[in-house]
């Protein structure tokens, strides 16, 4: 199926704007806004870009959370929270927003500006902080509840790659971001340690090669092969 590739002056003005700041800070939505007016960058809707850093964080135990709590206004409040703190966090580091799951949270690096001096540990500094804010909404959560607490935290896969980005909704009000890669970050975060991050090996090498995280081949489900991956284990002290 072709994709269609279009600019973004496409867009009404007023949308564009509202699309800037639903994915992006208020400081780097006015700079892509301001490049994009001068032509020196463009958002394409179908085209592929290169150099993107895929985050995705997933709560542990929410679910149980969730089925334990009695009061309905505490889940309101405190996912309330978490959302807002984490949009927060993802554009402190300069990350574009993707979208919630319910409790899961995909953010991308690297788009449209890639630097490779700070954007690869951005990113890592932004999957360790998401952990953070996830560790205390959970801690925060147990004390609204009277069962035996479940395990807690946040698990979070990280992968470099490439990625297509799509204008999606009636108006073209989203976007959306596909990529293998971004696949390959949710099958890694189904194998992260709790409170910890795997990585892809291409990350690995663009963070340096860091001595504490560690090396394990697996064979991840949608992959034929096994995948190179390197972990960080109890990420909350790298904070």
């Amino acid at each position: 199926m072709k994709l269609l590739v279009d600019s973004f002056f496409s867009i009404p003005p007023l949308l564009q704007g509202t699309l800037l700041k639903r994915h992006f800070s208020p400081k780097l939505s006015a700079k892509i806004a301001k490049d994009i007016e001068k032509g020196e960058i463009d958002l394409q809707n179908g085209q592929r870009y290169h150099n993107l850093i895929f985050v995705k964080a997933d709560l542990k135990n929410f679910t149980k959370l969730v089925d334990s709590t009695r009061d309905y206004i505490i889940i309101k409040s405190l996912m309330e929270l978490y959302y807002k703190r984490i949009r927060k966090t993802i554009f402190r580091y300069e990350g574009m927003f993707d979208k919630f799951i319910g409790d899961a949270v995909i953010a991308v690096f690297g788009l449209p500006y890639y630097e490779a001096d700070h954007t690869p540990t951005y990113a890592l500094s932004c999957a360790r902080e998401i952990i953070t804010v996830g560790y205390d909404i959970e801690q925060n959560w147990l004390s609204h509840i009277d069962v035996s607490p479940p395990e807690i935290g946040v698990r979070v896969g990280i992968a470099f790659g490439d990625g297509v980005m799509i204008r999606a909704g009636n108006e073209a009000e989203d976007l959306v971001m596909i990529s293998n890669e971004l696949n390959l970050a949710q099958r890694l975060e189904s194998e992260a340690p709790i409170n910890g991050i795997r990585i892809s090996n291409r990350f690995y090498n663009l963070l340096g090669k860091p001595k504490h995280f560690r090396k394990e081949d697996l064979k991840i489900k949608g992959f034929s092969k096994k995948i190179v991956t390197w972990m960080e284990e109890n990420s909350l002290k790298y904070i």
